[in-house]
């Protein structure tokens, strides 16, 4: 009961999607790495709960946030893709691949990954994010494992 009115005056001070995250509710959209990835065929899987299609606000490929301090300080962004013709949300397919956005979204051009740190930043749409942090290597091997979502 105390979390619940905890989580309560959260929604009256910051909103119903900082609640999600304050209340540790899971996030709609689990989102994996493929195995055998690599730089020239990044692929991401998505799943919504249950098994479900995952139902997605956008999703973006950007360098890395990792030992930076808050959201504000999101990295520059190499792919962006979100639902078309003013939709709100929009289910994808169960594998992404960089740079092939599915039918029914609009998406920015994608921009060569070079080797370095970087993320997958899902929003679900409830607006929570979930991170996948990945590296590309100098080989063009890919590495990666999910965080939780923020």
């Amino acid at each position: 009961m105390r979390l619940q009115l905890r989580c309560l005056a959260v929604v009256a001070w910051l909103g119903a999607t900082v609640t999600l995250a304050a209340c540790g509710t899971r996030p709609a959209v689990q989102a994996e790495l493929v195995a055998g990835s690599t730089a020239q065929r990044l692929e991401f899987r998505l799943t919504g709960n249950n098994g479900r299609p995952a139902v997605v606000r956008s999703v973006r490929i950007a360098l890395s946030r990792q030992g930076r301090r808050g959201v504000a300080t999101y990295g520059i962004s190499y792919w962006f893709f979100a639902p078309a013709s003013g939709r709100r949300t929009a289910s994808v397919p169960g594998v992404l691949r960089y740079g092939a956005a599915p039918a029914g979204f609009t998406a920015t051009p994608a921009v060569g990954l070079t080797p370095g740190a970087y993320e997958l930043d899902v929003v679900d749409t409830a607006g929570v994010h979930r991170f996948i942090p990945f590296r590309i290597a100098n080989d063009g091997s890919v590495t990666g494992r999910p965080v939780p979502a923020t």
